[in-house]
This record gives C-alpha cells, sequence and structure tokens, in this order.
C-alpha cells in the first residue's frame, strides 16, 4: 500500500463517510501518481503493483460523477475563477454536479492547496480540516 504523511487523517475521514463520489478521471490520475513514483524509484515494482490493485478495490467501492457538458461546464467556469489545473478543475467541477450547484450541502476531501482554496470559495466544506481550519 502506498503510505504518505497523511494516509492516517485520509483513513479517518474515510472512516467517518465510507461513501465515495469521484471523478470519473480519478482512476487515470491515480495510476499516473503510482507510475510517476515507480518511474522515480519511489516505489518498487512489487510496491507499484499493489498500489494498482489496492485502486482497484477502491474503484469497486466509489460511484463516479460522469463525464458530461454540465462537468465541462463548471471545469471551464472554474479556471477562469481561481487557479486551478485542469484536472483539479475537472475534480471540483464533478464535485459541483454532484452537488446540484448546492456546495454548502456538501464535503469534499482534500489535501490539495489549491483545489481546498476553491472548493472553499465555492461553498463547499472541507476534509479533513487544516490544523489552521
Amino acid at each position: 500500500m502506498l503510505a504518505e504523511g497523511q494516509t492516517p487523517r485520509m483513513r479517518e475521514a474515510l472512516a467517518a463517510d465510507e461513501e465515495m463520489i469521484v471523478w470519473w478521471g480519478t482512476f487515470v490520475e491515480c495510476s499516473a501518481a503510482i507510475a510517476r513514483r515507480e518511474r522515480t524509484g519511489e516505489l518498487s515494482a512489487v510496491s507499484a503493483d499493489q498500489a494498482r490493485l489496492a485502486l482497484r478495490l477502491f474503484q469497486t467501492s466509489w460511484s463516479e460523477v460522469e463525464a458530461s457538458d454540465d462537468l465541462r461546464d463548471h471545469a471551464t467556469a472554474l479556471v477562469r475563477r481561481h487557479s486551478l489545473r485542469s484536472a483539479d478543475a475537472f475534480q471540483l467541477g464533478a464535485a459541483l454536479a454532484w452537488a446540484h450547484g448546492r456546495p454548502r450541502d456538501h464535503v469534499i476531501c482534500t489535501l490539495d492547496g489549491r483545489l481546498t482554496e476553491a472548493a472553499r470559495r465555492e461553498g463547499f466544506r472541507i476534509e479533513p480540516r487544516s490544523d489552521a481550519g
């Protein structure tokens, strides 16, 4: 399993609410992160294979927000309002589509600083909360 410094906090957040709603492209984003770490030597081939297996297991339990014109419109508007990379704009756009435009009633789980700030400005609550939050 690929463990990071924030893994315990993320496991706590998942335990508090086991329902995972993710953007359709999340599997590719996670696969790319695993492959990048394998290429740089941060992960052995065995560890990378274990991480990919864990990812496939997670995929069987999450629900995906599918690609759509509405999601693309959300993501396009988000990159104009916030300093987001396109992948993060799709993540946040998927969250807006999932929330049916009512982010104040929904929580996003992220540790990415730019995505956190943009999601907060859009009205989402963020978990896990930062030490300052």
